[in-house]
């Protein structure tokens, strides 16, 4: 039996393990904390700090080191298993965003908090988003706006989309197969979000599809596929600014302030039309 939340039209999705109708979270985060000796008069690191995400809590977890017992996960709180301390805590939004299943160019949250903030979308919004590729931008989205439609040309795409949006509880995502070149049957959008290969081909249908004052974002790896977006832009659209959003982690350890090398240092450029005709 598939469970299904009620919803919009077009924008129902199945629970799935891990999520319960009324936007609480059955998702768990579990923390081995880091074991730090000393030894021969030093400070050692026995063990590193290791986060998991658990979503499902109806049974137990198998570390690579230990069983972490079903009846913790479900209670929380601190345990102690083989010498090894565990914290267990609710998962929120962020926590389960990170966890979705996706592709290769998936948007990140430094980057999708960036482009909220730019597009000045309200809970009153309407928001195209193109390609929905895993769903992760049309997911983070959905927090904050009336509703996403989301265009994709890959089925297989679609389908990914839609568990994430019922594993992250998304009810105002309608997902439609189809180009967002030529197939946007909708009037008119209050923000748009492309994660396409050809942006410069869907710039026709942002000067008929985005409300007037109102703006675009293109999400790109490269800035030579921008270029050809400024090349041929309209004269109904204006180039406000491209940006990259750097995020730098810091440790804090030891009494020592110093930068840790992310593991990703690029991830996108990003870059914002509005139409002003």
């Amino acid at each position: 039996m598939r469970p299904w939340p009620s919803g919009k039209a077009g924008g129902c999705n199945p629970l799935i393990p891990g999520s319960i109708p009324g936007g609480r979270f059955m998702h768990k985060i579990l923390l081995k904390l880091g074991r730090v000796e000393e030894v021969d008069g030093k400070k050692r690191v026995i063990s590193k700090e290791e986060r998991f995400t658990i979503s499902d809590t109806s049974k137990d977890f198998h570390a690579a080191f230990c069983i972490v017992p079903q009846a913790f996960l479900e209670t929380g709180g601190k345990t102690s298993i083989k010498g090894q301390e565990f914290v267990c805590f609710p998962a929120n939004k962020a926590d389960v965003f990170n966890n979705l299943k996706k592709g290769a160019q998936s948007i990140t949250l430094k980057d999708a908090a960036f482009v909220l903030g730019q597009l000045g979308v309200s809970s009153k919004s309407v928001m195209l988003d193109a390609g929905s590729g895993s769903g992760a931008s049309a997911c983070f989205f959905s927090q904050f706006v009336k509703e996403v439609v989301s265009y994709d040309v890959s089925e297989e795409n679609i389908s990914v989309a839609k568990k994430n949006a019922a594993r992250f509880q998304s009810e105002n995502i309608i997902f439609k197969e189809g180009s967002v070149y030529t197939d946007v049957s909708e009037e008119q959008f209050d923000a748009i979000f492309l994660d396409v290969p050809e942006p410069q081909q869907a710039l026709s249908m942002i000067t008929q599809k985005l409300k007037i004052g109102n703006l675009a974002c293109i999400y790109s790896p490269n800035l030579t596929q921008l270029k050809e977006v400024i090349a041929q832009l309209p004269e109904a659209l204006h180039h406000e600014k491209t940006v990259e959003v750097n995020e730098r982690p810091w440790s804090l350890k030891n009494q020592t302030c110093k930068p840790i090398a992310p593991d990703i240092a690029h991830t996108a450029f990003l870059c914002f039309l509005r139409r002003i005709l």
